[in-house]
Formats: structure tokens, sequence, C-alpha cells
């Protein structure tokens, strides 16, 4: 995979919260909502969740898809990430954007391609998540701003996202990808099954199924015609080129998209979002009390000390499940790629952190779910998203010593929504009917 160097996107956006943060006489961060779950974890394979904000980069997007499935086919385990989007990437008329204003969409084909890469990650078992429209802090909000940010979100994801549909084969029927007709072998878009395939040596899979050669690209270095740049607009790091989805999409005879790449929404049903995590982790009452009101499940908006999950069980937010990311005794900072990075932590110094609260979560706190929360954007040339990686091959692997003993036996990696809907609730059940 291509890897694009550093940015200093979020760099800017953490200099844009201490200033928010100073104008709103910021204290401390607050603890969450929540109380402790008192949930039996031990009863159960540690939950380890990853999960990313943002949802800039096509790279990004392909490479945490093509880890995912790489790390079920050598381990048999699934691995299904929560990604907490904000839609001012899908959007190219959106004002107001607290992000890079150079990091939004400057075409509709740049959006319609980030929407078919969206929709392939529910596809294949990930979940999407809010992260806002704007990017925006919200911790001195009210009701209203919020819900106006809230539904103006949640307007644009039900229109352009849809609960997966599969043919008899199991195969989704959208997106439809396909390699440009017009590239020739080892060209930019031509079919490949591997980078020796290509003549940029670099094949991108955007399905298990299908591969095609890419190149580099950003707004000095353009892709070839047919082709579609996740980042057109960057002038030193680059994102990668990909083409757009097929339309029209027909399925059991009726059409889902027509022609031009427009969904028919009465044969569709729309993705329902669940989850939230807040920009710069700023959190209110207010916001609490939206998403209740909504139906929201979880929100992962704080950071804590290791340990349980905390239940919300009063307003606001009453019945939602807070996700917290992790502070551990000894580490670093919480379990964020930002946060390393604010600090000067070396990759290796995260994989190390990472792996020492995965024991303590195991052995020390009976299994309660561990998290980590990263970006689209690749701090210290990806060195963190690499550690990532290594910490969830490890975790698959059993926690092994440098004398093979297994530390962690029982290890699942589902996305947020599973852990809140499906696993905490069969398991409280569980623990309830218990004499």
């Amino acid at each position: 995979m291509l890897v694009a160097p550093v940015r200093s996107r979020l760099t800017r956006m953490s200099l844009l919260a201490v200033l928010v943060c100073v104008a709103a006489s910021c204290k401390k961060r607050d603890a969450p909502f929540g109380e402790p779950m008192e949930t039996d974890f031990g009863a159960h394979p540690l939950q380890v969740t990853a999960s990313f904000d943002g949802s800039k980069r096509f790279a990004m997007w392909l490479d945490t898809l093509g880890f995912a499935r790489k790390l079920e086919r050598e381990t048999g385990k699934p691995l299904h990430y929560t990604y907490f989007i904000n839609t001012a990437y899908y959007d190219p008329t959106v004002q107001g954007v607290a992000i890079d204003p150079l990091d939004v969409p400057t075409t509709a084909e740049e959006a319609r391609v980030r929407w078919a890469l969206t929709q392939q990650a529910l596809n294949e078992g990930h979940e999407v998540a809010n992260h806002t429209v704007r990017h925006a802090s919200g911790q001195t909000w009210t009701d209203d701003a919020w819900r106006k940010e809230i539904d103006e979100f949640h307007a644009l994801v039900e229109a352009n996202l849809f609960e997966p549909v599969v043919d008899a084969k199991g195969k989704a029927v959208f997106p439809k990808w396909e390699p440009l007709k017009t590239a020739a072998a080892g060209q930019p878009g031509a079919r490949c099954g591997a980078d020796a395939d290509c003549q940029g040596g670099t094949c991108l899979h955007l399905t298990e199924d299908v591969g095609v050669c890419s190149t580099t690209c950003n707004a000095n270095t353009p892709c070839v015609a047919g082709l579609v740049c996740g980042s057109p607009t960057w002038t030193t790091a680059t994102d990668v080129c990909i083409p757009p989805p097929a339309f029209p999409i027909e399925h059991e005879g009726k059409v889902l998209f027509d022609a031009e790449g427009k969904p028919q929404r009465d044969n569709l049903r729309p993705y329902r979002v669940v989850g939230f995590r807040a920009p710069f982790l700023h959190f209110n009452s207010a916001l609490y009390r939206v998403l209740s009101a909504r139906g929201y499940a979880y929100d992962s908006s704080p950071s804590w000390k290791l340990g349980p999950p905390r239940r919300m069980t009063k307003e606001p937010g009453l019945g939602m499940v807070q996700f917290p990311l992790m502070w551990m005794k000894g580490a670093l900072t919480y379990s964020m790629d930002d946060a390393y990075n604010s600090k000067g932590g070396t990759g290796a110094q995260m994989e190390e952190d990472y792996q020492k609260a995965l024991h303590a979560a195991y052995e020390d706190f009976g299994r309660v779910p561990w998290n980590m929360g990263h970006h689209f954007a690749l701090f210290r040339g990806g060195d963190y998203w690499r550690a990532m990686q290594k910490t969830l091959t490890y975790a698959a692997a059993g926690c092994r010593d440098e004398k093979g003993a297994r530390h962690c036996q029982e290890v699942e990696f589902p996305s947020f929504r599973e852990l809140a809907e499906k696993k905490i609730p069969s398991w409280d059940a569980t623990a309830a009917s218990k004499p």
C-alpha cells in the first residue's frame, strides 16, 4: 500500500482544540457521565476494539480493509472496525468546516468514491459511526446546536449509506468496482492480483476479488483520465487513484442505483448510525440529551482509566453505554494516536504500551474491553498505524511472550456497535438470570 508523508492537519486540529478550550475556560477533561458496568466480562473473551476518526484518505480506507481481511485469513478471527466519519468529507457544499479546508472534497466524483469505499466497509462487517459534520468543538453547545449538527449528519448518511444487499452467492451487489476499460495491462486502472502485475508496483484491492493498478496523486500529480484522486488539493502529501464505482445497479428486477448513481431509496434500507465520538473529545450534557433522543446505543468521547465500560444510568443519556479511550498506569497517554503524537511518543513506545494494556485488561481487570482510537492521518510516517496492526496481530496470536506462553488466549475484535447492541446485552441478561 502507498504510504503518504505525515500531514500537519491534526496538529492544527489540536491547536484549535486548545484555543477553543481557552476561550471556554476549560478545566481538566471531565469524567464520563456513566457508572462502571458490573458485567462479568471474565466469563467471555477479551473484546478489543479498533476505531478510526476521519474518513478522508482513500489509501487509508483500503489499507485498513486490507489488513482486516489479512488478519482473518491468517488467524480465523474477524476484525470489525468502527469508523467515526465526518460528513464534510462527503459533501463539497458544506460550510464552516473546522478541519483543514484543503481536506474537504473538491468534486462530487471524489465524494461519490468515498461513499462507495464507506459502503464497502459496511459490506465487510465494519461499523460507521458519527464524528459530526464539521469536526467543530461542541463543548459549549446547546441542545439545539448539537441537534442541528447531528440532524445534518444523519440526513446525508441516510441518503447515501445503506444496509448491504447480497446476491445468491452472498456477494454484495453494490458498490460495483470495475477496472478501467481503457487501461492497458499494468497501467493505472488495469486489473491486477498483486503488486508485481502493475508497472508502478501498486495493486489496490478494492474487494477480495477486484484489484486495480494505482499510483500516488495530489494537486501536482493528478490521476490519469478515468481515475479519481482521494486528495486532489494536497500539495505535498499524496493519496491514491482509483476508478469510480460503476452504475446502474439492479437486483432481482429492482433498480437500486440509476445510471447516474442516484440511489433509489424505495428499494434500499438506510444504514442506521448508533454510535458517536465527539471532535476533540469535547462533550457535555446537551450532547447526551440529543443522542439519547435519537436512540444512540453508545458514545466513545471520554478518556478514562482502564476499567469496564460505563452505563449511563440517569439523565442525560439514560441507557447509553460509554466506551472511554483507555488510560493505563505507566503508559505515555491514552490509547489514541494524536495523544501519543502530541507527547512525542514513538510507534515502538505505543506498541509496548498497548501490549501491556492488553495483558492488564485480560489478566488484572477481568477481561474488560480495551480500545484503540486512531485517525486517518499517518503520524510519524505511519508508525502509529503500524503499531496498531502489530498490536492486533499480537492479540490475535494470544499475546505470546518471548517464551511462547499465551497471555490472552481468548480475544475477539468487534465493532463498538456489536459490543453495545449484541454482546453486552446478552451477557448482562445471562448474569441477571444467575441465582
